[in-house]
């Protein structure tokens, strides 16, 4: 967790909280020490300078992917969290499958597709799951909950 996160809405969940950075890759692999599972769902949705996006999706995700080296034997399976955006907008009428070429149109799913990609460079090392999930919603979200139901 970043240091300034809370813990309010895990109070009745059982966590060893471990503060991390996706710029410091020691902290990353402190995290990332004989774990079996990790869920990668770290990233930025907006920012003033398309560079930004690539600092956080794309070389956080490469820097956290290293880091999954910590767990060594151990680990079973990363799950890393991407977006619809790193495959870019459906060119025909139907549902965008494994098959069809990428074409993010966007600063943000261009650099959540090179974090993919920075990612899939360890398929060798240890077990990948990537997940391109549409617009996240929740009761915590306020961006998509204002933009749904101002």
């Amino acid at each position: 967790m970043r240091k300034t996160s809370s813990n309010a809405n895990l109070s009745e969940r059982k966590f060893t909280r471990v503060d991390g950075d996706l710029n410091d890759l020691e902290s990353l692999k402190r995290a990332a020490q004989g774990m079996n599972y990790i869920y990668h769902l770290a990233g930025i949705t907006s920012a003033t300078d398309g560079e930004i996006f690539y600092e956080h999706n794309t070389r956080g995700t490469a820097r956290m992917a290293e880091a999954a080296l910590s767990s060594g034997d151990s680990l079973h399976r990363f799950v890393h969290v991407s977006s619809l955006a790193a495959g870019g907008p459906v060119t025909t009428g139907e549902p965008r499958n494994e098959t069809q070429a990428d074409s993010p149109t966007s600063q943000y799913g261009k650099s959540k597709l090179a974090g993919e990609k920075e990612l899939l460079k360890f398929k060798d090392r240890y077990p990948i799951v990537i997940v391109r999930p549409p617009m996240v919603y929740g009761p915590r979200d306020k961006n998509v909950f204002m933009m749904i139901h101002p």
